[in-house]
């Protein structure tokens, strides 16, 4: 989410006064009395900059980038995935949706996918919401994370040694799954793809290449697993895959020792990684 700031301010002063609401938020009385820009910076850098960017080239990574939120539509940030309750709330952001949406995020848009940590006192949020010209979402220290996460991981990571390479066989075996690939912010590490569920922030999984410019390696006894709609989805992911480079280890077919209803398939990408592609109607729906 953003900050709104008259044309006329220089990005050198929205984000001054940005850092300075950060400080009024996140630290201390003494200084929230103060709005210390300085102060603001580093309470940014330690709890929100993980998430969030603010200022010239800001672009949304694993929370929305912070220019411009005053006076635009919730979920309108087009490079980032919003929950469709969010985009479909209709909400225009000012002082007073933003403070609301702060003290009760699941009453003021149901079903959203995110959730704050750490936020202030409903007096911190009254104080910073009256700054209409400089009002970021992330002054308030905030993770954005499920609120119902459906898996126990964040992401999964495998290593190859061509990208290109990896990105046509994962986009081949994942796109029957409904899986599509999501832009990677740099951030100082190695090059790699990622791909997600549409409008789901989590879990991920990242095809990159090895931070210890090694060269990558499978690891015995490691597989990632990929669940599947239907058999159906099963058998089309294998095969697309197998066409893309892949090696068979297991062709789509039921495994019943697994359990009735378990549908699988198995290969290995063009370095090496074993994967899965399984449905499991052996499970129920609640607990699949």
């Amino acid at each position: 989410m953003d900050v709104l700031v008259p044309r006329s301010h220089s990005y050198h002063a929205m984000i001054q006064a940005t850092l300075a609401v950060l400080a009024l938020a996140l630290l201390s009385p003494s200084a929230e009395a103060a709005g210390d820009p300085r102060a603001g910076k580093a309470a940014f850098d330690r709890k929100c900059a993980s998430c969030h960017k603010v200022g010239p080239g800001a672009r949304s990574g694993f929370g929305p980038q912070l220019n411009g939120i005053v006076g635009r539509k919730a979920g309108a940030a087009s490079d980032y995935p919003y929950s469709n309750a969010m985009r479909g709330s209709g909400i225009v952001w000012s002082d007073n949706t933003l403070a609301a949406f702060l003290r009760a995020p699941e009453q003021v848009v149901p079903g959203n996918k995110m959730r704050f940590w750490g936020i202030g006192s409903a007096r911190q949020i009254e104080r910073s919401a009256g700054v209409s010209a400089a009002i970021p979402i992330a002054s308030l220290s905030c993770r954005l994370l499920p609120k119902e996460s459906p898996t126990m991981f964040s992401h999964v990571t495998v290593g190859v040694a061509d990208l290109s390479r990896a990105g046509r066989f994962y986009d081949a075996l994942l796109t029957p799954l409904g899986l599509r690939q999501r832009r990677v912010m740099p951030d100082g590490g190695p090059p790699a793809l990622c791909w997600i569920q549409p409008g789901e922030a989590l879990p991920r999984f990242y095809a990159y290449i090895p931070f210890n410019g090694q060269p990558a390696t499978a690891g015995n006894g490691t597989m990632v697993s990929f669940l599947a709609p239907s058999p159906q989805a099963v058998e089309q992911a294998y095969a697309a895959a197998m066409a893309a480079g892949g090696t068979d280890e297991g062709p789509p077919g039921p495994r019943p020792h697994y359990g009735e209803g378990y549908f699988g398939a198995y290969l290995r990408d063009p370095d090496g990684n074993k994967v899965q592609v399984v449905h499991r109607g052996d499970l129920p729906a609640a607990s699949a």
